[in-house]
């Protein structure tokens, strides 16, 4: 796929992302900020029996970020807490090393490659949910 098409996916998220801004009731919560760029996001997560039911975020973010917290909003339910942390292990190990493929449903991530600038922007998500989900872990 081209970067073009990567870059107006992610536009597409960004501009109508899935999870923005949605109150879910009972969530556990984790917020993360990019202190280079200034991101700020609050993840909530509604999990039972280990599986993911349900993810929002809220935040002031810049595209690349709000578009990654959509795609981990889409991706992420149904999920058990492993899988998706093994997701979000296989996505930093790929955007940092040019060998490994983006896991498929995070394509749109993978012309970030070219920009290791806006990487951190793109796996702020991310981070967060692996830090809510150690949280859960400790419980």
């Amino acid at each position: 796929m081209s970067d073009s098409l990567y870059q107006q996916q992610l536009l597409a998220l960004h501009q109508q992302p899935t999870g923005f801004a949605v109150e879910l009731p009972n969530a556990l919560e984790h917020s993360a900020v990019n202190a280079v760029c200034g991101d700020e996001i609050r993840l909530q997560l509604c999990c039972e029996q280990q599986t993911i039911k349900a993810l929002s975020f809220h935040g002031d973010s810049c595209a690349v970020c709000r578009a990654s917290a959509s795609l981990l909003c889409e991706q992420l339910p149904g999920l058990s807490l492993e899988q998706a942390q093994q997701l979000a292990a296989e996505l930093e190990a790929a955007l940092a090393d040019d060998r490994q493929n983006v896991p498929e449903p995070l394509a749109p991530l993978a012309h970030l490659k070219r920009h290791p600038i806006r990487i951190q922007c793109a796996l702020l998500p991310w981070q967060a949910f692996v830090n809510l989900k150690g949280g859960i872990d400790a419980n």
